[in-house]
């Protein structure tokens, strides 16, 4: 195994308290299917490496640069495209920069469609059903309704990296614009 080093500049879950740390981290590890356990042991190995006790922060970017890496290196598309998609949100819920992240779920997404014989993708901008009309309703940004539709090549499409929309203005966190909820349907 390679030296890892761990990016010191990820915050420490944006100053929250012990206790509000420990549910987040514990969230997290329910919602990615990581168990404590393993939280536990990477956390010890990196207070090893670091010659003191890691936060919990540290922790869990740990946890995902490894997903990412072993994704990448056993060339599991679907699950690094997973892998980038928790790191992207990680970092958005931090109020770090996520684009890159999030660009690479799509490019992963974009190379599991071509290899499951797909040629083409559709760009949908986020939308639900309104249970009254029983209809769909466009919740997304006016700048992403804007490609609504769009068809691309799937070469293209990894060629030119539309999604995410970087003009994106939608928040899934209030006051923190820009998480683009658009995906690729491939076609």
């Amino acid at each position: 195994m390679s030296e890892r080093t761990v990016d010191r500049t990820v915050p420490p879950l944006g100053g929250k308290g012990y206790w509000d740390e420990i549910l987040y981290v514990r969230k997290w590890l329910q919602s990615t299917g990581v168990s404590f356990d393993y939280f536990e042991r990477q956390k010890m190995e990196l207070t090893e490496q670091l010659g003191q006790a890691p936060t919990p922060a540290d922790v869990l970017w740990t946890i995902l640069q490894r997903w990412v890496e072993g994704s990448r290196a056993t060339g599991d598309l679907e699950t690094l495209e997973n892998a980038y998609h928790q790191m992207a949100t990680f970092l958005y819920g931090e109020g770090r920069d996520f684009f890159a992240a999030l660009g690479e779920s799509h490019r992963a997404g974009l190379m599991v469609a071509r290899e499951q014989g797909f040629r083409e993708v559709e760009i949908r901008a986020r939308r639900r059903l309104d249970i009254d009309t029983k209809t769909f309703v466009n919740v997304a940004c006016a700048v992403c309704v804007e490609w609504q539709g769009r068809v691309l090549t799937i070469d293209d499409a990894l060629e030119q990296m539309p999604l995410p929309n970087r003009q994106c203005t939608h928040e899934e966190i209030v006051g923190a614009p820009g998480w683009c909820q658009c995906l690729y349907l491939p076609r």
